[in-house]
């Protein structure tokens, strides 16, 4: 319940959305850059914004995300095939530890990173196709 009440303040407050109660329904969550998927199979956690990076068979769907600190990602695996998420750079893996919290993606799962403490600007692709550029982007984390 708590949680529930400390997402509806945050959206109370940058008035993107009104949360009702009741129900034990929990609250829609705004999309920062328009992406997709469904929800489920991730972790979940205190953040109230949702910005959202979708596998798809072409690759991924958003390739230059922009967040502030505190902010968490979404990864949603629309694609037939497993994925593996990982933060530049490869093999290492070690730019943005975050990321690495989605790890392997089964298809039609969804997956959150951890929460992103520190301004800066990393980059992701997928650790079993390290080269292939329609997997590759970069997330700018915002103060």
């Amino acid at each position: 319940m708590r949680t529930k009440l400390l997402v509806c303040a945050a959206v109370a407050l940058t008035g993107a959305i009104a949360c009702g109660g009741g129900g034990g329904s929990a609250p829609t969550q705004p999309s920062n850059n328009g992406g997709g998927g469904t929800a489920g199979g991730g972790t979940s956690g205190g953040s109230s914004t949702t910005n959202r990076i979708t596998i798809t068979a072409t690759g991924v769907d958003t390739r230059a995300l922009t967040i502030k600190v505190g902010e968490r990602i979404t990864v949603t695996n629309s694609d037939s095939r497993a994925h593996e998420f990982s933060s530049d750079p490869h093999p290492e893996h070690t730019n943005c530890p975050e990321l690495n919290q989605i790890g392997f993606i089964q298809p039609n799962q969804t997956k959150e990173s951890g929460n992103f403490v520190t301004a800066k600007a990393c980059g992701f692709h997928d650790h079993n196709q390290p080269s292939n550029a329609s997997l590759q982007g970069r997330v700018t984390i915002a103060p």
